[in-house]
């Protein structure tokens, strides 16, 4: 049974375990099972079909991707969780205009690096979900120069998150690497 502050997550089929663990998350959709025990700080990301384990480690990071596309139509980034110890990067994800991306924003300490390797300037535009009396906030479009690389964030969620944990975020071109992070 999990800790009151270890998450859970899950779309479509899947199998999940976590025991014995500490501020540790499970997050898959699609096909396939996670187990993770006695572990502190643990972060899981599973999108597609496959299997994950974590097993008495500090910090562990384990991210597996395919593609997979969110109920709205959005191609998913796992969010790694940066820990004292350190991290290593997972791999950056290819912007997909048109598909966009979603990821998620549980506590406002996620940011997400945006590389460009095309020769004019880029844009992402963070979608906002804030209304008031009415009138609609406008999304926030950021640059990215040619060629450079952006850290963007955090996000208020009370501004970007859509269904209560989601970021949305919308590309201009296929020239651009993404990779989200949380800090704790």
């Amino acid at each position: 049974m999990p800790d009151e502050i270890d998450t859970l997550n899950t779309s479509q089929v899947s199998n999940q375990t976590m025991d014995q663990g500490l501020g540790n998350t499970l997050n898959q959709s699609g096909t396939g099972a996670q187990t993770l025990t006695q572990g502190i700080g643990n972060n899981l990301g599973n999108s597609g079909s496959g299997s994950q384990t974590g097993s008495e480690g500090i910090g562990n990071t384990l991210v597996h991707f395919q593609s997979a596309t969110h109920s709205l139509g959005r191609t998913s980034i796992p969010v790694t969780t940066i820990i004292k110890l350190g991290i290593t990067p997972g791999s950056y994800y290819w912007a997909e205009p048109g598909a966009n991306h979603i990821l998620e924003n549980l506590d406002e300490r996620t940011f997400v690096e945006v590389v460009s390797i095309d020769g004019s300037a880029q844009t992402v535009s963070f979608v906002t979900s804030y209304s008031q009396d009415g009138l609609a906030l406008d999304d926030r479009i950021v640059s990215i120069p040619a060629g450079s690389t952006k850290y963007i964030g955090n996000f208020p969620r009370h501004i970007y998150n859509h269904d209560l944990t989601d970021i949305h975020l919308d590309p201009s071109s296929h020239n651009l690497k993404l990779r989200a992070f949380r800090l704790i």
